[in-house]
C-alpha cells in the first residue's frame, strides 16, 4: 500500500487514477470537491442600469461564491436598495441559488435618483454593491410648473418679470436638459427665452417686459409639451406723460344753458391709460365760468370727466393737470350767446299814416334773456288786421346791434298791430300803427240788394257801403236811394248816416214782376255801382195749373203725349218748375217724365205708353204741389199673338179627369185677352209637355175658343193622365200663335197593389252590409209607385244554399211607397241566394239570385293542432296548420300571409325554431320543422299574423332533448392532497342543448387532467350516469406534484366540462430522499466534513412530513 493526498481550490468532481511501476491501474477513484464556506468578498451583486422612473425595471443578479470563487448552490439571498419610491422584488420565495450560485430579483422606482443595491447570502452581507440609476421619464404637462414675478411696470425693459419653468415627469421628478419655450399673451411684449436647457433641478428661467399695461398670461412648452400651469404678470402703467395725456371738450355750448363735457385721459410714456390719477381742470378767461372738477380719480381707461358752463359768450381755453403734471394739450370751448328772448327783444313803429299813401318804419331789436343783442338773427314781421297791408320784411339778418328794420303801408283805414318773430321766437312787445281813411270814392263805394223777391210779398234789402279810394269804409255819410222802373215800387230810404263800417240800408218791395235797377248817392256823390232786384211771380196754383193727354192709344205700340202748364194764383205761367207725372193703374206702363223744368210759358211735357189694355188716369205735381186737374188715356188691346193657360191643370190621381177644367186664353203680345178674331175663332190643341211618367194625354185635347163672355177662351173638360209623376206640364198650340206652357202639376198613384224589388241584392262579403241598400217598392194597379203606402215590408232568405242567417233591419216601414233595407247581412258564404219580400194585403216578390263571398280575414284558426308531446329542440311530430277566417268563421282564401308562432305559456326562456309559415291560395299556412327548445314542462303556442286575431294551441308537454353536453353540478374540492381522494367528489350532469338534464342511465363520464404540473395522474377517473343523467365520482384523486390543476370531464359525443382550479398539496409522507450526500471520505470517529441532508417526501416526490420526524 502506498498513500497520497489530493486537495483543490476548485469545487468539482475529481477522478483520481494511478500507475504502478508505470502500469496504469484500471480502477479509478472519484473525489468530490465541494465549495468552501461563503465568501463576502468573492460573492457578487450586479444590476442592469439605467432604468426609467415608474416604468423601467432593473434585474439584480447575486452570485454566491466561496473564498476560491466557486459557486455555491442552495443559498438564500435577501436584497436591499437605498433611496425612496422603490419596489424591490426578492428572489422567488422558497428558492435558493441555483447550481451556478445565482439568484435574481428586480428593482423599480418612481423616484429618479441613483440607487445602491446590496445583498446578504445566508445572512452574510456581500461586500460588492451595484448601482442602479433611475432616470426621470418624459415631460408631464400637469406635473411641470411655471411661475413669474408680478407686477411689473410698463417699460422697454427697465422693469422685468422673471419667468421660472420647472420640468417634471409624471411622478414629479425634475428633468434636466429639457428645452423650454415661453410665450405671453397681449401686445408690446419683449420675451427673453431661457439661455440654456433645464438644470439638474429641472429649472430654466426667462424674462418678460412690456410697453403695454395689461394682464399677461405666461405659458410654456417643455420639449414641445404644453405645461398646464400658467402664470399671470400684471403690467402696470408708468408715470403720467404730459405729452401723451389728452384733454378734449365738447364745443360749442350756449351761454347760460349749455354745458361742455371735458374729458381728460391720463397716459404714461407708452400711451397706457393710468387709473387712479387726480385731475384738476382750469378754463380761461374765467368770466361767467362754472367749472365742475372730476369726481374721484381716473377710471380703468385713464379717463376723468368734468364740465364747463358759462354765462359769458366767447372762446374758453381749458387746461388740466394730472397728479400735478401740467398736460401739454388744451381744449377750446366756444360759448355762443343764448337763444332769442321774447320778452327782452323789442318792436317799434312810426304812426299814424294815411291809407294808401303813408309808410310806417318798423324797428326790431333781437336780444337774449340777459338783454344781449343777437347778431345774425332772422326777423319776420306781421301786421293785423292784414287787409290792405303791404309789409316789407327786413333785408338780411340782425346787425351787430341785433337790429333789423322793415316797413308797413296799407290801403285799409284801421288800427294795425305790428308783431315780430326772431328766429321763430314770438316777441312779446308789439307796435301800433293807425291808418286813417280818405274821401268818398264813387268807384270803391258799393250798392247791393237781396234778389230775387216775390211780387206782392217779398222785400229786397238794399245795402250801400261808403268807401274811400282804397276801399276803406267811411262813417257818417248821407245815402239817397232810387229804383227803376218805378211801377209798383215801394222804396224805403236809409235811416241816419253810414255806420262805423260805412254802411247804410233801405228796402224795396214791388207788385210788378220784373227786373229793378237800384242806384245811390253818398254825400251827393253818385255811386258808379248799381244793384238789380228780380221780382218773381208767386208759387204754383193747383187749381190754375192744367194737365192734358192725347187718347186713345194701342197697347204696346201707341204713345200718349201729356202736357202740364204751371200757373200761379193769378194765372201767370211759372218757368223753371219741376213736374212729376203719374198714371194709374200702373200695370204695363212706361211713363216718361218731362225733361227739365217748365219753359217760359210754364209748360212741360212727358209721355205714356202701356202694354196693359185698360183706362189710365194721368195726374201731376208741380214743385210737389198736386194739380187738381187729371187726364184720361184709353189703352186698347193689340192683335192676337200668343196662348196662355188661364186655368192651370191641377194635381189629381192617376186616370182621373183633371178638375177644374183647364182653360187656354188667346192674348196679344202683352198678355191682354183678345176677343175679336176677324179671320175666325182659333182652334186650340193641348198636349203633355214635361212628361215625368212617360204617359199620353187622354180626353178632349182640341177645342175652339168660345164666344160672348168666353170669347178668346178654349175650355178642356175631360183631360186625364194614367202614369203618376211630379212635374207634369201641358202645352197649348194654335195656328199662327205662340204656344203656351202650363205650370207644374202632379199625378199621384192609386192605392198599393203589389211589391217589387227595385234595388236588387248584390254580391257581398259574408257579414258585410249588402250595398247598395236593397229597396222594395209598393206599386198600384197601373204600375205607379204607391207613394202613400207606409206599411211594414218584410224580407227573408228565399233560396239558402249555405244555411246562412239574414240579419239587420228586415221589416222597415215604407217611406213614400219604398222600403229601404240599409243594413242587411248574411253570415255564410254561398252562391245562389235569393230574398223574398212580403207586406200585408199586397202581392209579394222574389229577388234575383246573388252570391255571398267570404269576408276579409279577421282571425286565425288551428285546423291541425301541434303534437301534444314533444322533445326540446326536436321538430313536432304533428306540425300545426293555421287557416285564415273572416269574422263569421268562413275560410278566407288569401296567399302570402305570414303566420308566426310564439310561446304563449310555459317555463321561462324557451325559444322556437322554424316559427313562421306562409298561407297558400286556400288561406292555410302549414308549419314545417317547428320545434320548442326549452325546459321540460307544459307549453301552449300562439299563432299570430298582422292585424288578425291570433289562435292558441292546446297544451304541449315538452321533455328533454337529445343529450349534447356535460355540466358540473358539484365541483371537486378546491384543495386536495396528492394521492388522496377529494373530500368533495364531483357530480357531472348530462344535458341537452338548452341545459335540460338528459341522457338517462349508463353514460360513462371520464375525468382527465386539463391543466397543471406535468406528469400527474388520476385515480378512480370514471363514473356512470344514473337514470337522472347524473354521474357521481367516487375516490377520484390527483397523484402529482404540488400546484394548481383543472380537470376536464368527457363522454363520447358530448361537449366536455372543465372544473374550477384545484390547489394540490403534498400527500402523506411515504419516503426519504438524500438532498445532500455525506462526505465521500471520512475519518473514523470524526464528523463528516459534509453532513448529509434528508428530505421527507410523499409518494409523488413532494416534500412532506413537516417538522419532528426523527
Amino acid at each position: 500500500m502506498a498513500t497520497g493526498t489530493l486537495s483543490s481550490t476548485v469545487a468539482e468532481s475529481k477522478t483520481v487514477s494511478a500507475t504502478i511501476n508505470g502500469v496504469p491501474i484500471t480502477e479509478t477513484a472519484t473525489v468530490v470537491v465541494n465549495a468552501a464556506a461563503l465568501s463576502a468578498g468573492q460573492s457578487t451583486v450586479t444590476a442592469t442600469s439605467p432604468i426609467a422612473a415608474g416604468t423601467g425595471t432593473s434585474t439584480i443578479t447575486v452570485t454566491a461564491k466561496d473564498g476560491f470563487g466557486n459557486a455555491i448552490a442552495g443559498a438564500t439571498v435577501v436584497l436591499a436598495a437605498t433611496g425612496t419610491g422603490n419596489t424591490l422584488t426578492q428572489p422567488r420565495p422558497g428558492s435558493v441559488t441555483n447550481a451556478s450560485g445565482e439568484a435574481t430579483g428586480t428593482l423599480s422606482s418612481v423616484v429618479a435618483e441613483s440607487k445602491t443595491v446590496s445583498a446578504t447570502i445566508n445572512t452574510l452581507a456581500v461586500t460588492q454593491t451595484a448601482t442602479v440609476v433611475v432616470m426621470a421619464s418624459s415631460v408631464s404637462g400637469t406635473q411641470s410648473s411655471l411661475a413669474a414675478t408680478s407686477p411689473i411696470t410698463a417699460s422697454t425693459g427697465s422693469s422685468q418679470s422673471t419667468v421660472t419653468v420647472t420640468a417634471r415627469d409624471a411622478l414629479g421628478n425634475p428633468i434636466a436638459g429639457a428645452t423650454v419655450v415661453i410665450a405671453a399673451t397681449g401686445t408690446g411684449n419683449t420675451l427673453t427665452q431661457p439661455s440654456a436647457t433645464t438644470n439638474a433641478s429641472g429649472v430654466a428661467t426667462g424674462t418678460l417686459s412690456s410697453t403695454v399695461a395689461e394682464s399677461k398670461t405666461v405659458s410654456a412648452t417643455i420639449d414641445g409639451v404644453a405645461v398646464t400651469q400658467t402664470a399671470t404678470v400684471a403690467v402696470n402703467p408708468g408715470t403720467v406723460s404730459a405729452a401723451l395725456s389728452t384733454v378734449i371738450a365738447t364745443s360749442p355750448i350756449t351761454a347760460g344753458s349749455g354745458s361742455s363735457t371735458i374729458t381728460v385721459t391720463a397716459k404714461d410714456a407708452n400711451g397706457n391709460p393710468i387709473q387712479g390719477a387726480t385731475v384738476t381742470l382750469a378754463a380761461t378767461p374765467t368770466t361767467g365760468n362754472t367749472l365742475t372738477q372730476p369726481v374721484g380719480t381716473t377710471d380703468v381707461n385713464g379717463v376723468a370727466t368734468g364740465s364747463l358752463t358759462s354765462t359769458a359768450a366767447g372762446s374758453k381755453t381749458v387746461s388740466a393737470t394730472i397728479n400735478a403734471v401740467a398736460i401739454t394739450q388744451t381744449a377750446t370751448v366756444v360759448v355762443n350767446p343764448g337763444t332769442v328772448s321774447g320778452t327782452q327783444s323789442t318792436v317799434t313803429a312810426t304812426s299814424p299814416i294815411a291809407a294808401g299813401s303813408g309808410t310806417s318804419t318798423i324797428t326790431v331789436t333781437a336780444k337774449d334773456a340777459n338783454g344781449n343783442p343777437i347778431q345774425g338773427a332772422t326777423v319776420t314781421l306781421a301786421a293785423s288786421p292784414t287787409t290792405g297791408n303791404t309789409l316789407a320784411q327786413p333785408i338780411g339778418t340782425t346787425n351787430a346791434s341785433g337790429v333789423a328794420t322793415g316797413t308797413l303801408s296799407s290801403t285799409t283805414a284801421e288800427t294795425k298791430t305790428v308783431s315780430a318773430t326772431v328766429n321763430s321766437v314770438a316777441i312779446t312787445q308789439t307796435a301800433t300803427v293807425v291808418v286813417n281813411a280818405g274821401t268818398v270814392s264813387a268807384a270803391q263805394s258799393t250798392v247791393a240788394a237781396t234778389s230775387p223777391i216775390t211780387a206782392g210779398s217779398g222785400a229786397s234789402t238794399i245795402t250801400v257801403t261808403a268807401r274811400d279810394a282804397s276801399g276803406n269804409p267811411i262813417q257818417g255819410a248821407t245815402v239817397v236811394l232810387a229804383a227803376n222802373p218805378t211801377s209798383g215800387n215801394t222804396l224805403t230810404q236809409p235811416v241816419g248816416t253810414t255806420d262805423v263800417n260805412g254802411v247804410a240800408t233801405g228796402s224795396l218791395t214791388s207788385t210788378a214782376a220784373g227786373s229793378k235797377t237800384v242806384s245811390a248817392t253818398i254825400n251827393a256823390v253818385a255811386i258808379t255801382q248799381t244793384a238789380t232786384v228780380v221780382v218773381n211771380a208767386a208759387g204754383v196754383s193747383a187749381v190754375q195749373s192744367t194737365v192734358s193727354a192725347t187718347s186713345p192709344i194701342a197697347a204696346g205700340s201707341g204713345t200718349s203725349t201729356i202736357t202740364v202748364t204751371a200757373k200761379d194764383a193769378n194765372g201767370n205761367p211759372i218757368q223753371g218748375a219741376t213736374v212729376v207725372l203719374a198714371a194709374s193703374p200702373t200695370t204695363g206702363n212706361t211713363l216718361t217724365q218731362p225733361v227739365g223744368t217748365t219753359n217760359a210759358n210754364g209748360v212741360a211735357t212727358g209721355t205714356l205708353s202701356s202694354t196693359a189694355a185698360e183706362t189710365k188716369t194721368v195726374s201731376a205735381t208741380i214743385n210737389s204741389v198736386a194739380i187738381t186737374q187729371t187726364a184720361t188715356v184709353t189703352v186698347n188691346a193689340g192683335p192676337a199673338a200668343q196662348l196662355a193657360f188661364t186655368v192651370q191643370p191641377t194635381s189629381t190621381t192617376a186616370g182621373t179627369i183633371i178638375t177644374p177644367a183647364v182653360r187656354v186664353t188667346v192674348q196679344d203680345a202683352f198678355g191682354n185677352r183678345v176677343t175679336s178674331f176677324p179671320g175666325g175663332r182659333p182652334n186650340v190643341t193641348v198636349a203633355i209637355g214635361n212628361n215625368p211618367g212617360g204617359d199620353t194625354l187622354s180626353g178632349d185635347k182640341s177645342n175652339l175658343t168660345g164666344t160672348g163672355g168666353n170669347a178668346g177662351i178654349a175650355t178642356f173638360n175631360s183631360l186625364s193622365i194614367a202614369k203618376a209623376g211630379e212635374g207634369y206640364t201641358l202645352t197649348a198650340a194654335a195656328t199662327g200663335l205662340t204656344g203656351g206652357v202650363s205650370t207644374d202639376f202632379t199625378i199621384t198613384p192609386r192605392a198599393a197593389k203589389l211589391l217589387v224589388f227595385t234595388v236588387q241584392p248584390s254580391a257581398e262579403a259574408a257579414g258585410a252590409v249588402i250595398t247598395p241598400a236593397v229597396q222594395v217598392t209598393a206599386r198600384d194597379s197601373l204600375g205607379n209607385t204607391a207613394t202613400s203606402f207606409s206599411g211594414t215590408v218584410t224580407v227573408a232568405i228565399g233560396t239558402n244554399p249555405s244555411g246562412g242567417v239574414l240579419s239587420g233591419t228586415t221589416n222597415p216601414s215604407a217611406v213614400n211607397g219604398v222600403a229601404t233595407f240599409a243594413d242587411l247581412r248574411i253570415d255564410k258564404a254561398g252562391a245562389g241566394y235569393t230574398l223574398t219580400a212580403a207586406a200585408t194585403g199586397l202581392t209579394g216578390s222574389n229577388s234575383t239570385a246573388f252570391t255571398i263571398s267570404a269576408g276579409a280575414a279577421t282571425k286565425l284558426v288551428l285546423t291541425t293542432q301541434p303534437s301534444s308531446s314533444a322533445q326540446s329542440g326536436v321538430a313536432l311530430a304533428q306540425q300545426p296548420v293555421v287557416q285564415l277566417q273572416d269574422a263569421n268563421s268562413n275560410p278566407v282564401s288569401e296567399a302570402n300571409v305570414v303566420v308566426t308562432a310564439t310561446v304563449a305559456t310555459g317555463p321561462a326562456g324557451a325559444t322556437l325554431s322554424n316559427a313562421t309559415a306562409t298561407t297558400g291560395t286556400s288561406g292555410a299556412a302549414a308549419f314545417s320543422g317547428l320545434a320548442i327548445s326549452g325546459a321540460p314542462g307544459s307549453y301552449t303556442l300562439t299563432f299570430g299574423a298582422s292585424e288578425l286575431t291570433p289562435a292558441t294551441s292546446g297544451t304541449i308537454t315538452l321533455g328533454a332533448g337529445t343529450a349534447t353536453q356535460l355540466t358540473i353540478t358539484a365541483e371537486p374540492s378546491p384543495t386536495a392532497s396528492s394521492g388522496t381522494a377529494f373530500n368533495q367528489q364531483p357530480v357531472i350532469q348530462v344535458r341537452d342543448a338548452v341545459g335540460n338534464p338528459a341522457g338517462g342511465a349508463g353514460v360513462q363520464v371520464t375525468a382527465v387532467i386539463a391543466s397543471g404540473p406535468a406528469g400527474a395522474t388520476l385515480s378512480n377517473a370514471s363514473a356512470t350516469t344514473l337514470a337522472s343523467g347524473a354521474a357521481t365520482f367516487n375516490g377520484l384523486a390527483i397523484n402529482g406534484a404540488a400546484g394548481d390543476y383543472t380537470l376536464r370531464f368527457e363522454s363520447a359525443g358530448l361537449t366536455p366540462a372543465t372544473s374550477s382550479t384545484i390547489t394540490l398539496g403534498a400527500g402523506t409522507a411515504t419516503q426519504l430522499t438524500i438532498t445532500t450526500e455525506p462526505s465521500p471520505t471520512a475519518t473514523s470517529g470524526a464528523a463528516f466534513g459534509q453532513q448529509p441532508v434528508l428530505q421527507v417526501r410523499d409518494a409523488a416526490g413532494n416534500p412532506a412530513g413537516g417538522a419532528g420526524v426523527p
